[in-house]
């Protein structure tokens, strides 16, 4: 008996070092945004940073890194009631962009030239 336990303890071991490989695949990520849908005149409405991650967690997209900000270089009217530029950032696997588009979310790449964004807190 002594003389398999060690083989299988090698094979063990190798088969976990190539599980570990796998998982240290490179990952491109690229940011994705989405509207808040928050109101003029209603600072509290709109969705959670949380809820917009989870909707792409729940679509099997990983999210690495979340933020807010607010779409500039353009002006919204001034409207109470009327959705404001505040959007949710959240940075994904390069290679899931066209499944993020399918529920709503776009490629932060799509500013280029017409608009930009800046960060801002999440209040």
């Amino acid at each position: 008996m002594l003389s398999g336990g060690g083989d299988d303890d090698e094979n063990k071991s190798i088969e976990k070092t190539e599980k570990k490989k796998k998982k240290a695949e490179k990952v491109d990520v690229e940011k994705v945004y989405i509207s808040k849908e928050r109101a003029q005149c209603e600072s509290e409405s709109g969705k959670d940073l949380a809820v917009t991650k989870d909707a792409l967690a729940q679509a099997g997209i990983t999210v690495f890194s979340s933020e807010c900000g607010v779409i500039t270089e353009i002006m919204p009217p001034a409207l109470c009631g009327s959705i404001t530029l505040h959007i949710n950032i959240h940075g994904i696997d390069e290679r899931k962009i066209a499944e993020a588009e399918a529920l709503g979310y776009k490629s932060v790449e799509s500013f280029e030239g017409k608009q930009d964004y800046e960060t801002n807190s999440c209040k």
